[in-house]
């Protein structure tokens, strides 16, 4: 029996040169025949076997365009891709090497003022270990109290002390400059302020000065004028003498920055009177050049 287009039919042997296999599927069941036989490899049939049946196993070279992109590169890759491309038209740097450039020098700004830095707390260092600066002493030595007299009007206190400032340093000298201020407070209420003279002292050298601190119109309560009057008749009444003063310290023709030197004193007197006598007295003061 001839095929459609006039070629003699396959002729079949019983040996296994090639197989073909056809396959029927319906709606209940899968029908498969195999048959197995010689077939002529220039007939339309062996060709068309070839081109339904799968290739057989080998190596094989397939050949693809350059210009076909199968994969999307990273996001970090395009940002790379722009950093190395994005340079000004005209040949120049590009802005990011100018921010680039900015940075360095702010790096380098801020590492030289640590260098700065250190260099004066070095110094700083050293000087107070080899001088070790010492804050001056004060003791309040007399009072004079006036202006206490009025029974409930405003009062004007004026208080006249005598001070001694004793420069405890072995190797510096204290120069007090002027601006300087002190007050006189009882029970928090500021009573009388004033000033203490600007002076020089040597080293280990003390130094007695006056200063008087006065208030004018003053305005007590009541309860703070009986306190008043309870501890004159005690023989014991406190008030707070603060004095804050800026000094310099030299040690040869060398002087330092100006110090604030802080003071804060207890002072306790019998009376409110031109004679008063100190009860007790402690002063505290404190210099710190750095």
């Amino acid at each position: 029996m001839a095929d459609a287009d006039g070629a003699p039919p396959p002729r079949y042997s019983t040996s296994t040169d090639q197989t073909r296999t056809t396959s029927r599927t319906t709606s209940c069941s899968t029908q498969t025949t195999t048959t197995t036989g010689t077939m002529d490899p220039g007939s339309p049939t062996t060709k068309l076997l070839k081109a339904v049946l799968p290739a057989p196993p080998g190596t094989y070279v397939i050949q693809i365009p350059k210009d076909t992109i199968y994969k999307v590169p990273p996001p970090e890759n395009a940002k790379r891709f722009e950093q190395l491309t994005n340079k000004n038209p005209g040949g120049g740097r590009s802005r990011r090497c100018c921010g680039g450039g900015a940075r360095l020098w702010l790096c380098a700004s801020i590492s030289f003022f640590a260098a700065f830095l250190f260099l004066i707390a070095t110094a700083v260092g050293v000087f107070c270990l080899v001088v070790r600066p010492e804050s001056p002493r004060f003791v309040i030595q007399s009072a004079s109290i006036n202006g206490f007299n009025s029974a409930s009007g405003p009062i004007s206190p004026r208080f006249k002390l005598a001070v001694a400032a004793q420069n405890r340093n072995k190797k510096m000298d204290m120069i007090y400059q002027p601006d300087s201020s002190a007050a006189v407070y009882y029970n928090g209420i500021e009573l009388a302020a004033g000033s203490i003279p600007a002076f020089e002292q040597g080293t280990e050298k003390s130094t007695n000065f006056k200063t008087v601190l006065k208030g004018e119109g003053i305005v007590l309560t009541g309860a703070v004028r009986r306190s008043l009057s309870d501890g004159e008749n005690r023989g014991a009444v406190p008030f707070r003498v603060t004095a804050t003063a800026p000094v310099k310290f030299r040690l040869g023709a060398v002087k330092s920055w100006t110090v604030t030197v802080k003071v804060d004193c207890e002072l306790t007197v019998d009376k409110l009177t031109a004679k008063a006598k100190i009860v007790a007295e402690k002063c505290d003061s404190s210099a710190k050049i750095w």
